[in-house]
């Protein structure tokens, strides 16, 4: 059979096509690969972000542990609470935040210590009460004890003048009026309002400023418009709480339509907690 070229010249472009096409296909097909390739290994990795990815750890109270020297004999308390009487004492019960710890002993001085609780902290506070001298009575008072004697002119009890300069009292400012309030006292002590004692639970405050005695602390106070009563805290170097909630000295305490709870804790220790209400 004879070579027929213009034959073979003809296929040379469908091969040259065929060819082409495979190319084709292939880088196509490569294109796709590395497409999906790229996709599989973003999702991968987006899961393994997921995993590693930790909780959120959750939140934690503290723990407080007070040991004390002597061990039993003692009076704990926090924020003006009495929460036990031997050590050690381990509680988780607080909140994060400052506290104040005070630890009383009958024969040793008092300690008072802030006490400042971290989220999930434990926290160890060792407390070594010093004794007192034998010779040592008792501790004088922030303040001077006022005594009830007799006053015939206005025939009934009278406190005796102390030291202490008292605080001028005012006129009710307008639109006000005397307010009589109820307060129970414990332990029990004597009542007074503007140097007169009161022989009952009931005081009644006639100026529209003045000065209140419970069990012998005294308070200043002020009526104010509307029928309010404004206690100021004393700055007698005791602790001040009002509902279970600590105030400063010197801050204002407003009484209106609830009742107020005090509690006062001197540096001996003593407590004295005072609740007192409003009587239209």
């Amino acid at each position: 059979m004879k070579n027929q070229p213009g034959l073979a010249q003809k296929c040379r472009p469908i091969h040259r096509f065929g060819l082409m096409a495979a190319s084709l296909m292939v880088v196509c097909g490569c294109e796709g690969a590395q497409k999906m390739t790229a996709r599989l290994h973003a999702h991968k990795q987006a899961s393994s972000t997921n995993r590693a990815a930790p909780a959120p750890a959750p939140t934690t109270r503290p723990t407080l542990e007070v040991r004390v020297a002597p061990e039993a004999g003692i009076s704990l308390l926090i924020d003006g609470k009495r929460v036990a009487d031997t050590s050690p004492w381990i509680s988780s019960e607080l909140t994060p935040g400052r506290h104040v710890l005070h630890v009383r002993a009958m024969g040793y001085h008092s300690v008072t210590l802030p006490v400042e609780l971290a989220p999930g902290q434990h926290l160890t506070v060792p407390v070594a009460l010093r004794p007192r001298p034998s010779t040592e009575a008792h501790e004088v008072p922030a303040q001077p004890q006022a005594q009830a004697v007799a006053s015939p002119s206005q025939g009934g009890p009278r406190l005796a003048p102390t030291t202490r300069a008292r605080l001028p009292s005012a006129p009710l400012p307008a639109g006000a009026r005397a307010m009589i309030l109820h307060i129970e006292l414990s332990p029990p002590g004597p009542l007074a309002a503007d140097g007169e004692a009161v022989a009952g639970p009931q005081v009644r405050l006639a100026h529209g400023r003045g000065e209140l005695m419970l069990a012998g602390v005294v308070m200043p106070y002020r009526i104010h418009p509307g029928h309010v009563l404004e206690l100021t805290v004393p700055h007698d170097e005791a602790a001040w709480f009002r509902d279970g909630s600590q105030v400063k000295a010197t801050s204002r305490l407003r009484l209106e339509g609830r009742p107020m709870q005090l509690r006062r804790v001197d540096r001996s220790g003593t407590m004295l907690e005072a609740t007192l209400r409003r009587l239209e």
